[in-house]
């Protein structure tokens, strides 16, 4: 009967020990400061179904005007954001997959 009731305790503890075991996945997703001490868990890439899409910006600064051809991608992988100037030439590339944000 002793024997009994140990094996019952040791199971009754065996199980309790699993249940209070919790993984935190949000620690694995990559993360990103919005502020000096506020930082937020960035959400999966992934977009389905996936975008394509392109924007001429245009704006005014010290009296000259800029454009700023803005160019998407987005699929369930990753999201790329990219920057051209007027002529062509890459401003910026920035890439966001299951690691982070890559610039």
């Amino acid at each position: 009967m002793t024997r009994f009731i140990r094996l019952v305790a040791v199971m009754l503890a065996l199980l309790l020990a699993g249940c209070s075991h919790t993984t935190n996945r949000d620690d694995a997703r990559p993360q990103a400061w919005l502020q000096p001490g506020t930082r937020v868990t960035l959400p999966p890439p992934g977009i389905t179904p996936a975008i394509r899409a392109q924007q001429l910006l245009t704006g005014s600064f010290k009296g000259q005007t800029q454009s700023l051809l803005v160019m998407l991608n987005a699929d369930e992988n990753k999201v790329t954001l990219a920057g051209l100037s007027s002529v062509g030439i890459r401003l910026f590339l920035a890439t966001y997959d299951d690691t982070g944000i890559h610039t």
